[in-house]
């Protein structure tokens, strides 16, 4: 990424990436695709990292529970989402947060 933190790189129909993904999201509703994108972000990427290496650690590979989630949101969501993460305290109807 030659100094970048973050940016975003939109997959092509034909690659695997996409096909991959197309694949998982059509297990869970039938939307119709209007493009994929991969969200490329280091400081996320390395929390990420750490953490699954942690449990990675601790657990063994059989045991590392990685599951993959499609999350729908607003538009205005997603700028938010991909260069912070994903907050799960606004969990709830329209972003509200739940309240215990």
């Amino acid at each position: 990424m030659k100094g970048e933190a973050f940016k975003k790189v939109e997959l092509q129909p034909n690659s695997p990436e996409y096909q991959e993904v197309a694949k998982g999201f059509h297990k869970t509703t039938q939307y119709n695709i209007q493009k994929i994108e991969r969200v490329q972000n280091v400081y996320l990427w390395h929390a990420f990292s750490i953490c699954r290496y942690r449990i990675l650690s601790k657990n063994g590979e059989a045991e590392l529970g990685e599951k993959l989630l499609y999350h729908g949101t607003s538009a205005t969501s997603c700028n938010s989402i991909e260069r912070d993460r994903f907050d799960r305290s606004y969990a709830g109807k329209h972003g509200k947060p739940l309240l215990a």
